[in-house]
């Protein structure tokens, strides 16, 4: 009885640790560089990697912590023009229909560079555009 007990105490304890740690972020003052027409730029900016249904993802730390455009609600399906077309990356072409514009990038972490891509937005918020496709999977009308 007693080891039952114990170990329903576990499961539970360890549930929630692993729930808490889902929803934390590592954020820092970093570096990002990306090309804008043909030439290399860099900005600093601070920015975080957080998890989302069990992958990392890379975001604005304003975004992070406040709502914005890159988070915005899923109010109704999209329509993706040319998703299945051979030009140009679904990725980018979510972040266009929401009205991003798409960078391929790479960012600074723990001084290593990070090859990447975001969508950007109005607000200047950004987030890895993964990310999108995931959160926006169910509700894009691919044609």
């Amino acid at each position: 009885m007693f080891n039952k007990i114990f170990l329903m105490i576990m499961f539970l304890f360890l549930f929630l640790i692993q729930n808490t740690l889902a929803y934390e972020a590592s954020c820092v003052n970093g570096k990002i560089k990306w090309f804008k027409m043909g030439k290399e730029k860099y900005e600093k900016s601070s920015y975080c990697l957080f998890s989302y249904q069990d992958q990392s993802f890379f975001i604005s730390k304003s975004c992070y912590q406040e709502p914005c455009l890159a988070k915005q609600e899923i109010k109704k399906p999209i329509f993706v023009k040319d998703y299945y077309s051979e030009y140009g990356t679904p990725v980018f072409k979510l972040c266009k229909a929401l009205l991003g514009t798409p960078h391929i990038m790479s960012y600074q972490w723990k001084g290593e560079w990070i090859a990447s891509n975001r969508c950007v937005f109005k607000d200047s918020s950004y987030v890895q555009g993964a990310y999108l496709l995931i959160r926006w999977k169910e509700y894009i009308i691919k044609k």
